[in-house]
């Protein structure tokens, strides 16, 4: 775990930032199967700690603390691989710490832990897709190849946190879908990159999605906006099952000329998952 946080420990975090990393690098450090569910437990007692107590000579601004503390869990969903336990285990720690109730802090501002929050304004803060930035990219270079890693990681966070019940966020997985389905394809690299991150969407939340697709519900003239399709997604409906089944040919299309494109066997294999959890999203 020490490893993967190395990129992020030097930083210019505050001292509340550094205990929100150290409490991480303490509950994770052991990756023993049964110690998983008492590590999360410590974990998410260590950030209401550290929330509940003030570590500066400054007034005490709740809203402050847990937007720092935002930030950093963001940093480290980041740089921890997706595949990693430690990963899930993050996930978990937020999910038990959204069992609890109003958070107790020095401070006299009342909030509650179930809606963490803020988190998801500090999300969309920090949601900076790094494939447009090295759109012409043809060929891996280090920091281009470690963004693409770090996207990767986040999107699986945040898709992992949506599969448990925790989406406020809904905008997110459609901008995903929409850059690597409804878009003209890119450079080899950055597509794989666009292809498993809507990929890990469609396969961790396809029956979420699929119930979007299906809503009535009128949507307001901004919402409709920043849910807008593709320029290959041509009349259709911001939220609809044509939108629903353009994604789905969209995939069938990819996979079988993969073999041309030459996108890595794992970025094939996720596509070919995400297509079955859609078919599995389908009533029958």
């Amino acid at each position: 775990m020490a490893d993967y946080l190395h990129s992020i420990e030097t930083n210019n975090y505050n001292e509340v930032e550094y205990a929100v990393l150290a409490a991480v690098k303490e509950n994770f450090a052991d990756m023993q199967p049964f110690l998983t569910a008492g590590r999360m437990r410590k974990l998410a007692d260590a950030i209401s700690l550290i929330c509940s107590t003030s570590t500066a000579d400054e007034p005490y601004d709740l809203k402050y603390v847990v937007h720092l503390l935002w930030g950093v869990i963001v940093d480290i969903a980041s740089v921890v691989p997706h595949h990693q336990p430690w990963h899930d285990r993050l996930v978990g720690s937020l999910i038990l710490l959204r069992q609890r109730g109003e958070i107790e802090s020095a401070g006299e501002e009342g909030l509650s832990w179930q809606d963490l929050p803020g988190f998801g304004m500090a999300m969309r803060e920090q949601w900076n897709d790094p494939t447009f930035i090295a759109k012409d990219t043809t060929a891996a270079d280090g920091p281009t190849f470690t963004a693409f890693r770090h996207w990767e990681n986040l999107n699986s966070f945040t898709a992992k946190l949506s599969e448990q019940g925790f989406r406020p966020w809904m905008v997110l997985p459609i901008w995903q879908l929409r850059t690597a389905l409804e878009e003209p394809l890119e450079g080899r690299l950055v597509m794989q990159c666009r292809l498993w991150v809507a990929a890990e969407w469609l396969t961790r939340c396809a029956d979420l999605l699929y119930q979007e697709s299906r809503s009535t519900d009128a949507l307001d003239e901004a919402t409709a906006q920043a849910l807008r399709p593709g320029t290959l997604c041509v009349d259709i409906q911001p939220l609809s099952l044509r939108r629903w089944e353009f994604w789905k040919s969209r995939i069938e299309v990819i996979l079988e000329q993969s073999a041309e494109t030459g996108y890595e066997s794992a970025v094939v294999e996720r596509l070919r998952q995400a297509h079955e959890r859609m078919t599995e999203a389908e009533p029958r």
